[in-house]
């Protein structure tokens, strides 16, 4: 594989690049200072290489690779269950890698990775939620989300308040594809919800009775003072949910105890 660096104007060549961590590892020592792009990686369980986003080689110590990106609004997140397995967007600024592609990295032996869901509300405030641990099951299991011990400043949206929509280890679900648990409905307040993709505009995500978490929203109207509809519940300023403007998604290798 190689990788075109041109602020340098040099091509840099290895010969493993299983994820951004795995990048990072092999550059760092000829290159003082890794960019952020778009790289060419090679899981080692999969026999296909593709590309991946801008893996964040400034941002925590770097080599991040991003599985999602929210920050214009021109990307429609409205798509079916094959878009959110393949993957769609523009790499370069809003996408979702694909649950396929986040599957082959994530489950590559010997190695455990951190979730980090960094969050940019409408006034500008920063915030962040991380996951010391994160794996999905495989297609025929709808990719189920699990994740380790929750850090940050952004609350755990993902178990939320409530047991019953604790989306930790919940399938994932499309508009076409409906694993959310309401069946045949959920009472969410005065509402009655069959499907919890189509209560949040026909987008993807892990429900579970809907919950408190779906970073994929997408709203139904664009006028200027339509909220948002990214959701991360439990970031709230004077008990009100703040309204997200962008949000990144990104995963890291970390450290295994062998």
């Amino acid at each position: 594989l190689s990788i075109e660096i041109p602020f340098l104007n040099v091509r840099v060549m290895f010969c493993s690049g299983r994820d951004c961590s795995d990048i990072k590892e092999n550059l760092i020592a000829v290159v003082p200072k890794i960019p952020s792009g778009i790289y060419i990686i090679h899981p080692e369980n999969t026999d296909s290489s593709f590309e991946v986003s801008f893996l964040e080689m400034d941002y925590m110590g770097g080599g991040w690779t991003v599985m999602q990106r929210r920050s214009d609004g021109l990307t429609d997140f409205k798509r079916s269950w094959i878009d959110y397995s393949d993957g769609f967007g523009n790499l370069a600024g809003e996408h979702w890698l694909g649950l396929k592609k986040v599957f082959h990295i994530l489950s590559q032996k010997d190695t455990r990775f951190q979730l980090h869901i960094a969050l940019v509300s409408k006034d500008d405030v920063t915030s962040y939620a991380s996951y010391d641990d994160f794996h999905l099951d495989n297609e025929t299991q709808f990719y189920g989300i699990h994740l380790g011990r929750y850090a940050g400043s952004a609350g755990d949206a993902f178990r939320g308040y409530e047991q019953e929509q604790n989306q930790d280890t919940a399938p994932f679900s499309a508009s076409d594809v409906d694993n959310d648990g309401c069946n045949p409905s959920c009472s969410l307040g005065n509402l009655t919800v069959e499907s919890c993709s189509a209560l949040h505009n026909q987008t993807g995500w892990w429900f579970n009775q809907c919950g408190r978490a779906n970073l994929n929203g997408s709203p139904e109207h664009t006028e200027s003072n339509q909220r948002t509809s990214i959701l991360w519940d439990t970031w709230r300023q004077n008990g009100v949910p703040h309204v997200i403007k962008t949000v990144t998604m990104k995963i890291r290798r970390i450290p295994t105890n062998n």
